[in-house]
């Protein structure tokens, strides 16, 4: 009998995704007040999309291996972010953004007024998970990240959602990679189609 208490405990001490839960999901939209599928944010805060210096990943053959995208860093420069255009998609109404450590070997890379690149619900690098999950909500995936890190994974599918519903994308995700207990990484935005 004791072990049954033991496990219904545990149960519920631990943060069960449920339908409720999810569909309550606070999504990130923003970093630096760059808004997901907005180009007029964009313009605001980085100034016409056309002015800014877009990449092309390539693999070791020269081909594409990814989104283009546009790469910009926290003033003191040590974090930078990647605002990701999906194929076909409007200058400057970014579907993806990517937070982590600035790429020493990136230049000309444009910097940003804030100290830390942080996203309208206050989440930045160097966070506990704790923190994280507290601003986030409960509803999350555990997964193993590719460079060991501890991941936790949240997904919006319900097309009632009010930030798919602005944004026309069937699906959002957001991935938040720990390492030592804080973050080091984050990537959130929409499915490609």
């Amino acid at each position: 009998m004791p072990h049954r208490t033991l496990a219904l405990l545990i149960l519920l001490a631990v943060p069960q995704p449920t339908d409720a839960a999810c569909r309550a999901l606070r999504a990130e939209s923003d970093v630096t007040g760059i808004r997901l599928a907005d180009e007029e944010s964009t313009a605001r805060v980085l100034g016409p999309p056309s002015e800014l210096r877009s990449e092309q990943p390539v693999d070791g053959d020269g081909r594409d291996s990814g989104f283009p995208f546009v790469r910009i860093r926290s003033r003191d420069g040590t974090h930078e972010a990647k605002l990701f255009t999906h194929h076909g998609g409007t200058l400057g109404a970014y579907s993806e953004i990517e937070v982590g450590p600035a790429d020493p070997d990136a230049t000309a890379v444009p910097t940003m007024p804030g100290v830390a690149l942080a996203t309208e619900r206050g989440v930045r690098l160097g966070m506990r998970r704790a923190d994280v999950v507290r601003l986030l909500g409960p509803c999350f995936r555990r997964e193993q990240g590719s460079h060991g890190e501890a991941v936790i994974a949240y997904a919006i599918t319900d097309p009632g959602h009010p930030l798919l519903k602005r944004s026309g994308s069937p699906s959002y995700f957001a991935r938040y990679a720990f390492k030592a207990g804080r973050l080091v990484r984050f990537r959130f935005g929409f499915e490609p189609v």
